[in-house]
């Protein structure tokens, strides 16, 4: 059976990215990594068949377009990008960033169709779950322009490349479990969420039926007292949060699936004390990581937004450059659960 990069890359201890780079004779491994994966190709006959594709596009410019919801995500989506063009930089690869609001299929559509008439590269959306939006990611698909979806955000039934995120049902489940256990399972919850129950913004809406589904199966005696939606609107959030921490009973926690956690945190710190109100949320925003130090948040759920934005760029490069497909249709990211002793 022919050996492939991954299990080069697996026997060398290295990420399959640092093969890449000796294989292209690229910058960025030291000698001794160099040599040691130059040892078990020689050993192990390997002759990757696009190798010369490879090389043919290394001249080549690659037009990659990055289409994003605004939301706290952004510099960690892109910083997770700028580092995958920092481990191709072999390649010239050129990222033009689009973006968008929750609600503006519109203008998302507008964009794509913008693209798919320049006929860029390959594509990169964080996208809204609509028929609009779906239809102009199969168009693109059709004429050849791969699309990768991303920062929690899918639209599974479309023929897009591939997603990158988080299992977000399974991260709201996770969120239960951990409310469930702060408050020894019993109490009021609210909600403050991205999007109205049943709307199909991917992430909010999968974290809120997990952390549901969760409560209803283990946590009889909590109730879901209620949801603020905000649409990562801070101001709508803080208004109406502020009212209901303003009047008792307070709640005993609070979820929050989407952005607005550092509006909550700081709601939390001037109305309620933090040893009354618990509080859960996701991401690992600068703003989140504080409030879990002073003890205000008591946990966060990481999706692992960096990695998210790398494993983007990376694809769509494997995609273009050497005509490779991702094993899977659905790439999910780690749930990292942090709290106060693990930053």
């Amino acid at each position: 059976m022919r050996i492939t990069m991954k299990e080069i890359a697996k026997m060398a201890g290295v990420h399959r990215s640092t093969v890449d780079k000796v294989l292209h004779n690229r910058e960025g491994v030291s000698d001794e990594v160099r040599l040691k994966i130059k040892k078990i190709i020689d050993k192990t006959g390997y002759t990757p068949n696009i190798l010369g594709q490879g090389l043919q596009k290394k001249n080549a410019i690659i037009e990659i377009a990055v289409i994003l919801i605004i939301s706290d995500a952004l510099d960690m989506i892109r910083e997770g990008m700028s580092q995958a063009l920092k481990t191709y930089e072999g390649f010239d690869i050129r990222i033009a960033y689009y973006y968008t609001g929750y609600v503006d299929e519109n203008a998302q559509a507008e964009i794509l169709e913008q693209l798919i008439e320049k006929r860029v590269d390959g594509i990169v959306i964080s996208p809204i779950n609509t028929d609009k939006i779906r239809s102009a990611i199969n168009k693109a698909t059709d004429v050849g322009i791969p699309v990768v979806t991303t920062m929690n955000f899918d639209i599974p039934d479309s023929r897009r490349l591939c997603f990158v995120g988080q299992d977000t049902v399974k991260a709201g489940r996770i969120a239960a479990s951990l409310m469930g256990s702060l408050l020894s399972g019993q109490g009021k919850v609210l909600l403050v969420a991205a999007t109205e129950k049943g709307e199909t913004i991917s992430y909010s809406e999968g974290r809120r039926v997990g952390f549901e589904s969760m409560i209803e199966e283990e946590y009889p005696n909590i109730e879901i007292m209620g949801s603020v939606v905000g649409y990562d609107n801070l101001k709508v959030i803080e208004s109406e949060t502020r009212t209901i921490l303003c009047r008792k009973p307070l709640p005993d926690g609070i979820l929050v699936t989407g952005g607005g956690a550092a509006v909550v945190g700081r709601l939390i710190k001037e109305l309620a004390h933090s040893h009354v109100v618990k509080a859960v949320c996701f991401e690992r925003y600068p703003e989140i990581v504080e409030l879990i130090r002073e003890g205000v948040i008591n946990f966060t759920i990481d999706s692992d937004m960096i990695n998210q934005g790398y494993l983007s760029i990376e694809l769509l490069i494997y995609k273009t450059v050497y005509n490779r497909k991702p094993n899977e249709s659905v790439i999910y990211t780690k749930n990292e659960i942090l709290v106060k002793g693990s930053l």
